[in-house]
């Protein structure tokens, strides 16, 4: 932890007092194995074993109160287990809070170790939003999902599938037993319909978008300029116009997850007046936030899809 202390040291000396308070983000880059000699060290080793290191956990400080953000360590490992990744958060949170960062939680993508090792933080272990602290047991310590990666995941399991590119799904709305069928191929014909037009529904939409590399598949912007609300509009209008299959199911799939998106990437009281978007606004205590009602819908929707 010599590491994290030291350069930890560096950033507190020049951040202001309110920047102290942070959430801890993890995520994992994946890499090739190798071997190098740099610095009068061999570099490419895992952490976790002796093999060549096949991926890094990365670990983030994120202000909540400014745009403060930085990497604080690095770690190379090829396959590393939930206990022992729980080990190193925890260590690494104790040696930011002796610094005086004040850890508020914990946020991570949606991998299965990343929710095991967190679990850690209960005895016995167990999946939970908030913790002991384990710096000041008076403290909680959240523990909070990535939501982009979700946007990720969805597009990514869509083209991932084997039967032509066909999502299966119950109806968001209406009868409970229906089953709805969203295609990708679609898109990939919206995009070719439109390729010579100057004027395009599929604003944003691009090869890359369509046919992500398995590295392209991990960026976040490619992902939104599918789950598109300017998409499902250009669905609807060329769907019917080209008589394209499944033009209809496919926009209201899309649609789900824009309303989701509307709702979760709210970082200001007023974007949603701004916007004039009643689901841009802040969620709120009342029983008849229809947002509520939503978000539970599609959490019973993704757990089927």
């Amino acid at each position: 932890m010599n590491k994290v202390l030291s350069y930890g040291k560096q950033i507190f000396s020049k951040i202001s007092d309110g920047d102290h308070n942070v959430f801890l983000l993890l995520d994992e880059i994946h890499m090739k194995p190798f071997m190098d000699f740099k610095g009068e060290n061999i570099a490419g080793n895992s952490y976790d074993n002796t093999n060549l290191a096949t991926s890094a956990h990365v670990f983030m400080l994120n202000s909540i109160s400014s745009s403060f953000k930085d990497v604080v360590h690095i770690i190379p490992v090829s396959h590393i287990v939930a206990e022992n990744l729980f080990t190193l958060i925890k260590k690494i949170i104790l040696a930011l809070e002796e610094i005086g960062f004040k850890i508020r939680g914990i946020v991570t993508n949606k991998n299965s170790i990343n929710r095991k090792a967190v679990s850690n933080f209960n005895n016995p272990p167990q999946f939970q939003v908030q913790y002991q602290h384990p710096a000041d047991e008076k403290r909680p310590l959240f523990y909070l999902i990535d939501s982009v990666h979700l946007i990720k995941c969805v597009r990514n399991n869509w083209i991932n599938k084997k039967n032509g590119y066909f999502m299966y799904h119950p109806q968001f709305e209406g009868e409970e037993n229906a089953v709805q069928t969203a295609s990708f191929s679609i898109l990939r014909k919206i995009y070719d319909i439109e390729s010579s037009e100057l004027l395009k529904f599929g604003i944003g939409l691009t090869r890359k978008a369509l046919w992500p590399t398995n590295l392209e598949r991990q960026n976040v912007s490619l992902a939104l300029k599918i789950i598109s609300s300017n998409l499902v509009k250009g669905l609807l209008e060329l769907g019917e116009k080209h008589n394209l299959m499944h033009y209809g199911d496919t926009a209201n799939f899309l649609n789900i997850f824009c309303t989701w998106w509307d709702i979760a990437n709210v970082k200001t009281v007023t974007k949603g007046k701004h916007k004039n978007n009643p689901m841009a606004e802040p969620i709120t205590d009342s029983l008849n936030d229809i947002k509520k009602r939503v978000l539970k819908k599609v959490h019973s929707l993704v757990r089927q899809v």
